[in-house]
């Protein structure tokens, strides 16, 4: 919960509303019991917040296959126009780093922007897509740095909006 606030706390200074604005509910419903070959491991949480007058919607849920750890979370950020432009502005400008411990870089999960990290120490992998114009997808894999099928995660749960 706390992450959450903050995130939206970072987001709040965003422009007008643009778009279908999401419930904490309607973004659970797009958490399944099973995406791709891994199965939830507990149900979806979700959570809105009211700040100033403007909404915000968050749902997250966690799945396994194997030892491998799934971390779900979907944001809305229709009231936030301006942090969600500048954020995918700066993916959609083939942005990169690498070091030692992580290997980042811009990416496209079909037509939408998308930032993916592989942690070299941690074995674990992470991508985050913007949709939409107004939604933010996290995914976090632990316990692999196969970035091949998270991207295909990503893809799974992009079709849903």
């Amino acid at each position: 919960m706390k992450s959450f606030i903050l995130f939206l706390v970072f987001i709040s200074s965003g422009a007008a509303a643009l778009g279908q604005k999401w419930t904490a509910d309607a973004l659970k419903e797009k958490l399944s019991d099973v995406l791709l070959d891994f199965k939830a491991t507990a149900p979806a949480n979700g959570e809105t917040l009211t700040m100033q007058q403007m909404n915000y919607a968050g749902a997250n849920r966690s799945y396994q296959k194997g030892d491998i750890e799934l971390i779900v979370q979907i944001f809305d950020y229709t009231e936030a126009p301006g942090i969600y432009s500048s954020l995918t502005a700066l993916w959609a400008s083939g942005t990169s780093y690498e070091n030692e411990n992580e290997k980042s870089n811009s990416t496209k999960v079909g037509t939408h922007p998308a930032f993916e990290t592989i942690e070299k120490i941690n074995n674990a992998t992470r991508i985050l897509i913007g949709v939409n114009h107004a939604i933010f997808i996290s995914i976090e894999a632990r316990n692999t740095s196969d970035i091949a099928a998270l991207r295909k995660v990503a893809e799974t749960l992009v079709n849903k909006f």
